[in-house]
């Protein structure tokens, strides 16, 4: 339901998933479970920091089964949520070192999960040695991991390593790298598109888009557009949970009121965003 934007009903349908799966003590289903309710459902409308404790749970659960691809699948989940939620790099940072080790201690196929580039990421941000907009350090190769990713049918994974990719390079400034990192970020998500993207990258490509439109005069109404579009999918998220997105649209709206050159309305909006 919630793919298809019938946030609601997904809402509902969710928490009496996980009433019957109390009920009948369905321990060996718990981990799929999870993955739907807390990873699919729940990041619509709960604040996304609760959904953390369940995917560890339900990470260790699936790994006392032996059902290492639904372990897989909640780590991948636990990452992304992470990643969103202001969790601190350094504990992270360790914790999905463990993970990373535990499943090629079970002979996993490490690239089914999104974790080796995601570190990558997370260490670049506390140690921006070198250049820290490439995912290429620590004996980590993004490229290298991409053209394994596609050889195993994992192609989707190009997806998101463009889409951390171009957020480094904005973070650092790097703004012709970032625009470059984005049409091949653009180029996968149309491959792979989803119905409803993830939080991060919409809000990452409308401040791209902003800031792009202020520095260069090249393909303004392209930059403009996707300005745009991320302020009002941020704003229809709003609607579901605040908590998530309230803080991305005040500051998506000061962005393009600053673009626009009204900087009055952009500083109240800067003003909500931190508040």
């Amino acid at each position: 339901c919630c793919t298809v934007g019938d946030i609601r009903r997904g809402y509902e349908y969710g928490k009496l998933a996980l009433k019957l799966l109390e009920r009948f003590n369905a321990r060996e289903h718990l981990p799929r479970v999870y993955v739907t309710v807390y990873g699919l459902v729940y990041p619509y409308t709960e604040p996304c920091q609760a959904c953390l404790p369940s995917h560890q749970h339900a990470y260790k659960v699936a790994m006392e089964l032996g059902d290492i691809e639904w372990a897989v699948q909640n780590v991948n989940l636990y990452t992304l949520v992470a990643m969103q939620c202001g969790s601190k790099l350094g504990p992270l940072i360790q914790e999905l070192k463990n993970y990373l080790q535990e499943l090629k201690d079970f002979n996993h196929l490490i690239i089914t999960t999104i974790i080796p580039p995601t570190l990558q990421y997370f260490i670049n941000l506390v140690d921006p040695e070198g250049n820290p907009t490439v995912l290429c350090r620590d004996g980590f190769d993004m490229e290298s991991f991409l053209q394994q990713a596609e050889e195993n049918s994992f192609a989707n994974l190009h997806r998101h390593c463009y889409f951390m990719c171009f957020l480094l390079a904005y973070l650092f400034d790097d703004m012709e790298r970032a625009r470059e990192m984005y049409h091949r970020y653009d180029k996968a998500e149309k491959s792979f598109p989803l119905t409803n993207p993830l939080p991060d990258e919409v809000f990452a490509s409308g401040l791209l888009a902003t800031a792009t439109v202020r520095s260069s005069e090249d393909n303004a109404l392209f930059w403009r557009r996707i300005a745009h579009d991320s302020h009002s999918n941020v704003c229809r998220r709003c609607e579901n949970s605040s908590w998530n997105n309230q803080h991305r649209m005040h500051l998506l709206t000061a962005e393009i009121a600053y673009m626009n050159g009204d900087a009055e309305a952009a500083a109240v909006s800067y003003g909500l965003a931190i508040t």
